[in-house]
């Protein structure tokens, strides 16, 4: 449950380690729940606590295009649209009302043992955690299509969320609490109403958790107690194949909400002790901030990772432009902006994004000259490092061992050709272990220039930048280059 505070505190932070700039106040008052729409040219805004006024702002104007108030009674849970397009509610029924026609779309008899509502895009669905299970509600047709078991939601003292992802396809659950033998993450695909294996999932505790803008990664903040101090880590999961990808450490954590850039390369995550901006890949942080008081009720990312708004209790709606580069990074050369790509630290890293985007004519020509298309490791290479994992060294063996991570997944069909031909025990275990998917731990220096050049390219997105790109993605197919140049030409083919 994501409780009253400030909103400031997100923008502070974005602004002290990003770019160092003042975000524009859209509105004063209470905000409630926020969420981008019509493709980013609007912002849907809501009051959870206040008079329940829904507002639909123009972008950049700041024009209100729509205001609405819908007849919410004794609601006692609500849950916006991820598309800002509909509202569900909870009293002693469910009702699900189009935002922008200002009618009913359906209701349902919901009970009064209802724990968490959320509410599709467009409104089609909604789901209700109560009693034990997960009901999954067609509001158009007033049937159930969905009923399935979640333990979790029988804890009285369990704060619970549920998320659908942008695309409407899946729908998530997380519990602060679980019942023995339950999971406290839990996930359906909403079509076939079908739960989905989620491996590794059995967390104490599942504190809020966010999709990724495809639907493709669902990340979640799990809570572990192994001794008397709680444990936060952020954890990611492939949804179509169940399997971890990502985990890395908060330092001290009480989350109410997390948000995904919609390119998926960074995650806000915010809560009572304020604010912080992560990478996913390389799980360092560009920026923290412990908030004035209270906590973040809500934040979005707009579909084009340019903008970021935030609204809390009396802090209003805040916009802040994560594109436009601030005062540090104007000086900044391409020469240094290209040694700062590959840099561990996270926030110099992005300061050198924005530095080259800044820059596109310059920057694309830059990047031109630097990068080419992943091809894979020659044999004679992989072969050595390889034998190297059965050296009678042991610093040779792990510096093999090292070499080959580095590699990623371009040392995999080297490494599954060895494993079949049966290499000795401790290459055998060393092997395996590369195999599996690599958690934690930052990528090679190289390997994260690659991810924040295309990152620039994306951006820019120019017609340089686009044929820069599809050269990129025409790279060997297991490498990270070609997979994120692959993604983003998806993302900006979509945006048309």
């Amino acid at each position: 449950m994501i409780s009253r505070g400030v909103a400031s505190a997100l923008v502070v932070v974005l602004v002290a380690a990003v770019a160092g700039q003042e975000p524009r106040r859209l509105a004063t008052g209470d905000v409630g729940a926020l969420a981008f729409a019509d493709g980013g040219r609007a912002l849907a805004s809501w009051d959870a606590d206040g008079d329940g006024t829904f507002r639909l702002w123009e972008l950049p104007s700041g024009r209100v295009l729509r205001r609405a108030r819908p007849p919410l009674g004794a609601a006692r849970r609500t849950s916006l649209a991820p598309d800002g397009r509909a509202l569900a509610w909870v009293d002693d029924g469910l009702t699900v009302w189009d935002l922008i026609a200002d009618k009913a779309l359906g209701s349902w008899p919901a009970g009064k043992d209802v724990v968490a509502v959320a509410c599709s895009p467009g409104g089609r669905f909604a789901a209700l955690a109560r009693g034990g299970q997960l009901s999954l509600i067609d509001v158009t047709t007033r049937s159930e299509v969905l009923c399935g078991g979640a333990p979790a939601v029988k804890r009285g003292d369990a704060s619970l969320s549920l998320v659908f992802a942008p695309d409407g396809r899946a729908l998530a659950l997380a519990a602060s609490r679980q019942e023995r033998g339950g999971a406290a993450l839990l996930v359906w695909d909403v079509p076939t109403g079908r739960r989905l294996p989620l491996h590794g999932a059995e967390v104490g505790a599942a504190r809020a958790a966010a999709f990724s803008a495809d639907g493709a990664t669902l990340v979640a903040v799990a809570e572990e107690s192994p001794g008397t101090r709680a444990e936060y880590t952020l954890r990611a999961w492939d949804v179509a194949t169940g399997r971890e990808v990502r985990r890395f450490a908060l330092p001290e954590a009480e989350v109410d909400g997390l948000a995904f850039a919609p390119d998926g390369r960074l995650l806000v995550v915010w809560g009572e002790r304020g604010v912080e901006v992560w990478e996913a890949a390389s799980g360092g942080s560009l920026g923290r901030l412990a908030a004035p008081r209270g906590t973040l009720r809500a934040a979005a990312l707009a579909p084009d990772g340019h903008t970021l708004a935030a609204g809390g209790e009396d802090a209003g709606l805040l916009l802040w432009n994560l594109a436009s580069p601030g005062k540090d990074d104007r000086p900044r050369g391409a020469a240094t902006s290209w040694d700062d790509l590959a840099r561990a630290d996270a926030r110099q890293a992005y300061r050198a994004v924005w530095a080259l985007a800044a820059a596109p004519g310059e920057s694309v020509a830059f990047l031109r000259e630097r990068l080419r298309p992943a091809s894979p490791p020659a044999e004679a290479l992989t072969g050595r490092l390889i034998a190297g994992l059965d050296s009678d060294s042991f610093e040779a063996r792990e510096e093999a061992t090292r070499r080959l991570a580095d590699l990623e997944a371009l040392a995999e069909p080297a490494l599954r050709r060895a494993l079949e031909r049966g290499p000795g025990a401790e290459a055998q275990r060393r092997i395996e272990a590369l195999l599996q998917p690599k958690l934690t731990g930052r990528p090679a220096p190289e390997v994260l220039r690659a991810v924040r050049a295309v990152a620039v390219l994306e951006r820019v997105a120019t017609p340089e930048a686009r044929a820069l790109l599809k050269t990129l993605a025409g790279g060997a197919v297991e490498a990270r280059l070609t997979r994120e140049a692959k993604a983003a030409l998806r993302r900006l083919a979509a945006k048309g």
